[in-house]
C-alpha cells in the first residue's frame, strides 16, 4: 500500500513538473476528441501571380524571348550541329590516317625483310660467282698459253678481266703475249683503268 501511494505521488509530481515546464498544455484536460477533419490539413489556395513568381527564371524568360533572340538561338544550334559534324569528320579522318600509318609501318617492315633477303641472296650469288671465276682462272691458268690466249680473247671484257686478274702476273703476261695485238692492248688498258679506279 505504501508503495502504491509513493508511486501515485511520483506520477503527480511528474505531471505537475510537465505542466510547469510547458511540456503539456493545461488545455489538454478540457480538449475535445480529435476527428478526421482535424487530422487533414486545410486546402492551400494559390494565386496565379504566386505561380508565376514560383516558376524558375528560365521559364519566365522563355515566355518573353523575342524573335531576334529565337533567331540567334536557332543559328547557335545550327552552328553546334555543324561543329559536331565537322568533329565527327575529323575523328574519321584521324582514324584513317592512323590506319594508313599502321599499314605503312607494316609495309616498311615487310620491305626491310625483303631487302635483307635480297642482300643475302646477292652475297650468296657473289660468293658462288667468285668460286666459279676462281675455278675458271685455275683452268685457264693450267692451259697452254696460246690456247688460253685464244679462248680469253673471245670472252666479253668483264669476264676476260676477271680471269686475267686472278692469274699471277707472269702467267697473265704469257697469255697476253699470244693474243692478237689490238685485243691485248684493249685488255691491258681496261686492266690499268680498273686498278686506278680501285
Amino acid at each position: 500500500m505504501r508503495s502504491f501511494l509513493f508511486l501515485s505521488v511520483c506520477v503527480l509530481a511528474a505531471a505537475k513538473a510537465a505542466f510547469t515546464l510547458g511540456i503539456f498544455d493545461s488545455s489538454l484536460a478540457t480538449a475535445k476528441p480529435i476527428t478526421d477533419s482535424d487530422r487533414l490539413p486545410a486546402p492551400i489556395q494559390i494565386a496565379s501571380a504566386d505561380v508565376e513568381q514560383a516558376l524558375p527564371v528560365d521559364h519566365q524568360s522563355s515566355r518573353m524571348w523575342s524573335a531576334q533572340e529565337k533567331d540567334i538561338l536557332t543559328q547557335l544550334d545550327s552552328r553546334r550541329v555543324e561543329l559536331e559534324k565537322r568533329r565527327d569528320a575529323l575523328d574519321r579522318r584521324e582514324q584513317e590516317v592512323k590506319n594508313q600509318a599502321q599499314a605503312l609501318v607494316e609495309r616498311l617492315a615487310e620491305l626491310r625483310g625483303l631487302t635483307s633477303k635480297l642482300q643475302e641472296f646477292r652475297k650468296e650469288r657473289e660468293h658462288k660467282q667468285e668460286g666459279r671465276m676462281a675455278q675458271l682462272a685455275n683452268v685457264y691458268g693450267g692451259m697452254d698459253s696460246a690456247e688460253a690466249s685464244n679462248l680469253i680473247s673471245r670472252l666479253e671484257d668483264p669476264i676476260a678481266l676477271e680471269l686475267l686478274e686472278r692469274m699471277p702476273e707472269k702467267r697473265m703476261g704469257q697469255i697476253l703475249g699470244f693474243m692478237e695485238k689490238g685485243r691485248a692492248v684493249d685488255l691491258t688498258r681496261l686492266l690499268t683503268e680498273k686498278k686506278v679506279v680501285e
